[in-house]
């Protein structure tokens, strides 16, 4: 997991072990406790990835030319989310650097591929708290990195250091991105729903739902604004 993946695992956690421990609350919405059953599994599944327990192909079954197609079609997502950076800050020589249409990069030769998605990769790399705001995650530029090191081993180039986990990046995404949609569409809903009547459990439930940064940069979630309410029995 890189920092971004961290933090939200441990938001997870966090979240997960709050609801646990609160089941006298919310029980009183049996579809509360379907939503909790799935964020555990969700959890154990992003563990599993994580640990290496759950095997997840590398996509390098695939021939060449669908490496590279994915390459080219992973770097220009992130090129473009570097020219408009670029752009707005005025930056002109990274703007130059990464000003490919889809076109340049699916007719690069094998090895011009792998120099350009290199390259943008190290441009992005520091950028990457300002590439949020542009659609550009932390975990797409680790995938960038796998996906340049899965076909630059399919081309036979040497000094390829960088693990085939491809495919495994890509499961993490799904599966945070999944895991995330039963907080938003259901955990959060439901907790909403219980905000009158149990307003220290919602007001608890969104310090744990806080995206805490132990460590690189990204923006975290905005607790709503907490009022003194009187405790209510547990």
């Amino acid at each position: 997991m890189n920092n971004y993946q961290t933090n939200l695992y441990r938001m997870f956690l966090a979240v997960q072990s709050y609801l646990l421990a609160q089941a006298a609350i919310t029980s009183k919405i049996p579809a509360f406790g379907r939503a909790i059953t799935k964020l555990q599994n969700k959890v154990k599944e992003i563990e599993d990835i994580d640990s290496g327990k759950i095997k997840i192909s590398s996509g390098k079954t695939g021939s060449k030319a669908e490496l590279k197609k994915e390459l080219a079609e992973h770097l220009s997502k992130v090129a473009s989310a570097l020219f408009t950076y670029a752009d707005e800050n005025k930056i002109t020589e990274l703007k130059a650097r990464v000003d490919y249409s889809d076109w340049d990069l699916k007719k690069k030769k094998d090895t011009e591929l792998v120099s350009v998605a290199t390259a943008i990769h190290a441009d992005a790399l520091p950028l990457i708290s300002s590439l949020a705001d542009f659609g550009i995650m932390q975990d797409e530029i680790d995938l960038l990195a796998d996906l340049t090191a899965d076909f630059k081993d399919a081309i036979g180039e040497s000094g390829s250091t960088k693990s085939k986990k491809s495919g495994a990046t890509k499961a993490l995404i799904v599966a945070f991105n999944e895991a995330k949609k039963i907080l938003e569409n259901e955990a959060d809903k439901h907790v909403n729903t219980l905000k009158k009547e149990y307003p220290n459990f919602y007001n608890e439930y969104k310090t744990a739902r806080e995206i805490l940064n132990y460590g690189g940069s990204h923006p975290v979630a905005e607790e709503e604004n907490k009022t003194d309410t009187p405790a209510e029995t547990k």
